[in-house]
C-alpha cells in the first residue's frame, strides 16, 4: 500500500510498531512526564516559546470547534477567510454555533489579493481572523506571515489551521504574530489520525478569561490546566500519545529545516514529472504538502474512475475531491514517508491509466 494522500499519510515502522504495544494505564508520572516532554517539543518546533498545548482526542475539526466554543462569545466580530473546503468549515462551525461572522472569499486555488484583505480588515474592526495555513483543497499555501505581520499591532486573536502546513511548510507561530494553532495528528505529525492539538500563545491562554466555554468536553480553560502536570481531563487516546512523542523526538533530532527541505524536494520532484502528463497544477502558489492537479486533456477522463484504477489495481491512494472538480481534479500529498521512487511509480501508473483510457 501506498499514500499520497494528505492524512493519513505513510508512517515510519518505527511509529507503527508503537501502535501495536500494550498501551500503559495513563494516570502515572510516567505519562505525564512524557507529555510534558511532547509539549515542549512542539512548542520549540512551531516556535511557541512560553506557549501551552491543548491535546484533544479529537479530528482536527473537533479542534476547530474547540476554538468557537472557547474563544468567542456575542461581543466577537470574526472573520473568516474562505479559500475553499477548509475554510467553509470555519463558516460551518459558526452556522452552528449561531456566530455571526465576515466571509472573506478567496477564489478557488488563488493568491489573496493582500491590499483588498488588509483594507476589509480596517473597515470591519474585527475581533478575530480564523484561516487555515494552508487550503488542502486546492493546495494553496496562504500568506500567513504577511497576515500575522499586519495584525502585529491590532487587537485581533489571530488564528489558523496549520495542519497540514505544520512540518511541510514554514510555520512560526511566534515570528508570524499566529496566536492559536490547530494541529492534528494524521498529516504533518505523520502518525495515525484521531488525535488533534490547539496551540496557543501567551495572549490566547489570557484571553481564555474574557469567555465562557459553550462545551463540557471541549472546555479549554480546563485542558490548560490539566496539562500543568502533563493529564488531560478525560481519557486520551494514550497510544496515538506515545506515537506522538516519539515522532516529535525523531523531527527534533532530524531538524525542522532538514525536514522541510525533504519534503519540498519530493514536492518539486513531482511537479517537474508530472509536467509530462495532460494536467495543470491548480494552485498559484502550492504549498509542500500537496499538488492538486486538475486534467487539461482531450479525452474523456474521470478522476475518480482514476482514483479506483489505482486503488484497486495497485493499492495507491491520491486524494479525490467532490463537487464540481470531482471528474476532472485530483490531489496528490507529499507528506510521511515518501521517495522520489514512490513519484516514480505514481507517475508511471496514471500514465498507464491514460494510455487504457484514451
Amino acid at each position: 500500500m501506498k499514500l499520497f494522500t494528505p492524512g493519513p499519510v505513510n508512517i515510519r515502522k518505527e511509529i507503527l510498531e508503537i501502535g501495536g504495544m500494550q498501551h500503559p494505564y495513563f494516570r502515572t508520572k510516567y505519562f505525564s512526564q512524557m507529555n510534558l516532554e511532547s509539549e515542549e517539543i512542539l512548542l520549540d518546533l512551531i516556535d511557541c516559546k512560553k506557549g501551552k498545548i491543548v491535546p484533544l482526542t479529537a479530528s482536527g475539526s473537533g479542534a476547530m470547534d474547540a476554538v468557537l466554543s472557547n474563544f468567542v462569545d456575542s461581543n466577537s466580530n470574526i472573520m473568516i477567510i474562505n479559500a475553499g473546503t477548509f475554510g467553509q468549515r470555519w463558516c460551518d462551525i459558526c452556522d452552528f454555533y449561531k456566530i455571526k461572522y465576515y466571509e472573506y472569499k478567496v477564489p478557488f486555488g488563488k493568491n489573496i489579493d493582500l491590499e483588498d484583505l488588509f483594507k476589509v480588515i480596517e473597515s470591519q474592526n474585527i475581533s478575530h481572523l480564523l484561516m487555515q495555513a494552508t487550503e488542502t483543497s486546492s493546495g494553496q499555501s496562504m500568506p500567513v506571515k504577511k497576515i500575522g505581520q499586519f495584525l502585529k499591532d491590532r487587537n485581533v486573536l489571530f488564528v489558523v489551521d496549520a495542519i497540514t502546513a505544520f512540518m511541510a511548510d514554514e510555520y512560526r507561530m511566534d515570528q508570524f504574530n499566529i496566536d492559536i494553532t490547530v494541529l492534528s495528528s494524521q498529516k504533518g505529525f505523520a502518525v495515525p489520525p484521531g488525535f488533534s492539538f490547539l496551540v496557543l500563545n501567551e495572549k490566547a491562554v489570557k484571553s481564555l478569561e474574557n469567555y465562557e466555554p459553550k462545551s463540557f468536553y471541549f472546555n479549554v480553560r480546563n485542558y490548560v490546566e490539566d496539562m500543568k502536570r502533563g493529564q488531560t481531563p478525560f481519557s486520551p487516546a494514550i497510544t496515538l500519545l506515545a506515537q506522538i512523542n516519539a515522532q516529535l523526538k525523531h523531527l527534533r533530532e532530524k531538524g525542522v529545516g532538514n525536514h522541510l527541505a525533504g519534503i519540498n524536494k519530493i514536492a518539486l520532484d513531482f511537479r517537474n514529472k508530472v509536467k509530462s502528463l495532460p494536467f495543470d497544477i491548480i494552485s498559484e502558489n502550492p504549498s509542500n504538502c500537496i499538488t492538486g492537479l486538475r486534467y487539461n486533456g482531450k479525452a474523456d477522463f474521470s478522476a475518480y474512475n482514476l482514483f479506483y484504477y489505482l486503488l484497486d489495481k495497485y493499492e495507491i491512494y491520491v486524494t479525490p475531491v467532490g463537487g464540481k472538480y470531482s471528474e476532472t481534479d485530483i490531489r496528490v500529498s507529499h507528506l510521511g514517508d515518501l521517495t522520489e521512487q514512490d513519484n516514480d511509480l505514481l507517475i508511471s501508473k496514471i500514465q498507464e491509466y491514460l494510455n487504457e483510457h484514451r
